[in-house]
């Protein structure tokens, strides 16, 4: 049972742990719910899928303001001018 679905970013981390300033695993969230529920079958499906080369241009730092009303609040701390290329990979 889970309230967030979230697939890992692959590639070089070590400097976006650094940037980050602790041993978090890049990830990009995909579908957050109040309530849990059983995501199994839709991590099974999409378990093997690696997604598509991008290249990323800028990197940005966002905190979540969560359990407020009205849902989630993302703010954007500081980005970052980023060179080469990034692969969204599922985790």
């Amino acid at each position: 049972m889970a309230r967030v679905l979230w697939v890992g970013v692959a590639g070089n981390v070590t400097a976006w742990r650094q940037l980050a300033g602790y041993q978090q695993q890049p990830h990009v969230t995909l579908a957050r719910t109040r309530d849990r529920a059983d995501l199994t079958n839709l991590v099974a499906e999409i378990g093997s899928y690696t997604g598509p080369w991008w290249t990323a241009e800028q990197l940005a730092l966002v905190e979540s303001h969560l359990g407020q009303r009205g849902g989630p609040r993302y703010e954007r701390i500081e980005s970052f001018p980023l060179s080469g290329s990034v692969a969204a990979a599922a985790d």
